[in-house]
């Protein structure tokens, strides 16, 4: 193959401009090799294609945090209507399929201190049970009974904000980061 290449460029290099032809030869490859099948992730889907309605209850809080279930519900459907591809409706009835989520544990731990002694970086560990549901074949599309998700974040410098509204503030940003997650996990089975 190489052999063959070399005598080719050799072929149309003899006496004419090298770099219009290398260029040329290289923009040939680049059209031969750009089709080769990727896809952005986050905008593919492996639901069955009757699911046109997901129906979203308001996650349920097992935790002692107030508005953990809602901030994250609200993330949820923000990124589901983001993929542009499914319609979100409040009534199970009319629902192709069922998202329901439990959230039993939420952890927000000190990972990083400043000099002063004060953190400015979190972990925060969100657990939940998760159950997706074709409700036209009646059956589990996704269920993860310890959904996990872990991420860190980090308190803006200079910031003059209690611990309550710290972590007011990370459990808004979190909330997309988990919603993100959740929707990859359950539109591209992973």
């Amino acid at each position: 193959m190489i052999a063959n290449l070399d005598k080719i460029m050799s072929y149309l290099t003899t006496g004419m401009n090298n770099k219009i032809y290398i260029v040329f030869f290289i923009i040939i490859m680049l059209l031969f090799t750009s089709s080769c099948g990727y896809n952005l992730s986050g905008r593919g889907s492996y639901l069955p294609a009757h699911v046109k309605k997901i129906a979203i209850p308001i996650f349920k809080n097992n935790t002692p945090r107030l508005e953990l279930d809602q901030r994250i519900t609200r993330a949820v459907i923000d990124t589901l209507v983001r993929r542009g591809k499914y319609q979100i409706i409040a009534e199970e009835k009319d629902a192709d399929a069922v998202l329901t989520v439990e959230i039993n544990s939420f952890n927000y731990v000190p990972v990083q201190f400043t000099q002063e002694g004060s953190a400015d970086r979190y972990e925060i560990i969100i657990t939940s049970r998760v159950t997706f549901k074709d409700k036209i074949k009646d059956k589990i599309l996704f269920e993860n009974p310890a959904f996990t998700f872990r991420s860190q974040y980090d308190i803006p410098e200079g910031a003059d904000i209690t611990y309550f509204d710290r972590e007011t503030v990370a459990i808004e940003e979190i909330s997309k980061n988990f919603a993100e997650t959740l929707v990859s996990a359950l539109l591209e089975a992973f």
